[in-house]
């Protein structure tokens, strides 16, 4: 029957999803920090120091912000990375639940469908029987008048 392949199909779309996003976001994960514009490749403004403010770093440790590799900015990147990751994994579950929900409620309805059409036939067979027996008791007195 063509409906219990719905779920082999599902299975098989399910699949293709998977594929598709975790490579999306393995892309997207795997840039590497050089490829990454940071804030000192940025051309210099020149500005008239005495208009100019002096913005203090936010963090105490300036030790960190200082730090001339870029370590900082990476460990940030590298930090985001991961909820993100984090982020997608969740979701990737839900959609996966959500999808497998459709699937067991397509196979439920593929196996309803099946019963109903075992049901038909039975339901045809037997008014065929009602019908061969009414016959039959209507020509039962002509057999017994013989």
């Amino acid at each position: 029957m063509p409906a219990l392949d719905y779920p082999n199909d599902m299975d098989d779309k399910l699949t293709t999803i998977r594929q598709e996003t975790l490579q999306d976001v393995l892309g997207t994960l795997q840039t590497p920090p050089s490829a990454v514009r940071r804030s000192t490749d940025v051309p210099a403004i020149t500005e008239d120091p005495a208009t100019t403010p002096i913005i203090q770093p936010a963090s105490s440790n300036t030790a960190e912000d200082s730090d001339d590799n870029g370590t900082t900015f990476e460990r940030t990147v590298v930090g985001v990375q991961r909820e993100l990751a984090k982020e997608v994994r969740v979701r990737m579950q839900n959609m996966a639940a959500s999808l497998e929900g459709m699937r067991m409620c397509m196979m439920t309805f593929a196996e309803q469908s099946a019963a109903m059409q075992v049901q038909q036939s039975l339901l045809q067979g037997l008014q065929q029987c009602v019908r061969d027996f009414t016959t039959a008791v209507r020509e039962l007195p002509q057999h017994l008048a013989c």
